[in-house]
């Protein structure tokens, strides 16, 4: 049965309420969901200060459905991204207004915000990455556009902020250091590169290659370690000290690696292994497979504890 599309008053409730709940769940109107994915979406914010602060919501319009929202370690400056019309804006939610609009020729396909609150990078299909000052300074401030000429699937800023390692179709990592974001070095794999990780010490980089292998190389982009599956891997984490690396794969395996030492253990499943995660000190992994189970590694031992 075809819907009625939201009314303003509706959708301005229903993110008043979502605004005082301090969650986003999924849709509870009545009215067309995608009229209202394209009308607004609430700044949420995990700041206790800035929640007390905003009294309603702040409508941001985008022409096509919003995929992504990320916000600074604050909670002040939040990015919202259509990846499909190639827009991301830059939302102050204490002034409770628009900063910044990067338009893109081409899908928008990751956003990464600085820790030191002071950048956010945009990388898009149309092969460029922008870096955009937030803060006071957003506005009337000029991106940073560094071409790659082919697709930019993934970008992450280093610990400091001071550097990005992108990830893109031509089978390159790039670093590019601050503050012009010049590429200082980067490392050739021949296939398309779909995501990349830095380890907790910023002494190692993870990067998906194709769809089923890991490279992880030093930081000198070298002395590469190769983890291979033979399905789709789904998800690759690093330990929260950055000396090992899991794995999780539709091979219905995942896999634990000991960079340092270069070990690797195969651990079964009995179906697809969907994703995995380390416990707060690195002592315990878990997984999730599609046989609906929660399997609890211990790591040093690689037995399963649950």
């Amino acid at each position: 049965m075809h819907q009625e599309a939201c009314a303003p008053s509706e959708v301005n409730n229903y993110l008043t309420t979502l605004l005082q709940s301090g969650t986003y769940n999924e849709p509870s109107l009545t009215c067309d969901d995608k009229d209202r994915d394209r009308l607004a979406f609430s700044m949420i914010n995990a700041s206790q200060h800035a929640m007390n602060v905003i009294r309603d919501p702040i409508i941001v319009k985008h022409s096509r459905a919003i995929t992504d929202l990320q916000s600074d370690t604050t909670g002040r400056y939040w990015v919202t991204v259509s990846a499909d019309d190639g827009v991301a804006h830059i939302v102050d939610i204490l002034k409770e207004k628009v900063l910044h609009a990067s338009k893109h020729q081409g899908r928008i396909a990751s956003v990464a915000v600085s820790l030191d609150n002071q950048k956010v990078a945009i990388s898009s299909l149309d092969g460029t990455v922008r870096i955009i000052p937030i803060g006071e300074n957003t506005i009337g401030a000029e991106d940073v556009t560094v071409h790659h000429n082919t697709p930019v699937y993934r970008v992450r800023f280093s610990a400091d902020s001071n550097h990005l390692i992108t990830a893109s179709d031509d089978g390159k990592v790039r670093l590019l250091d601050a503050p012009y974001w010049k590429e200082t070095q980067s490392v050739a794999f021949g296939k398309k590169i779909k995501n990349v990780l830095y380890n907790k010490t910023e002494t190692r980089v993870a990067a998906l290659i194709g769809d089923n292998i890991v490279k992880v190389v030093n930081s000198l982009f070298s002395d590469a370690i190769t983890i291979f599956h033979n399905d789709w891997i789904n998800e690759f984490q690093w330990s929260p000290g950055g000396d090992k690396l899991a794995t999780a794969s539709n091979d219905s395996t995942a896999k634990l690696v000991d960079i340092a030492n270069r070990r690797e253990v195969v651990l079964p499943h009995d179906e697809p292994v969907r994703s995995i995660h380390f416990n707060g000190n690195g002592d315990k992994f878990l997984t999730t497979s599609d046989d609906e189970k929660v399997r609890i590694f211990d790591v040093a031992t690689q037995k399963l504890l649950k």
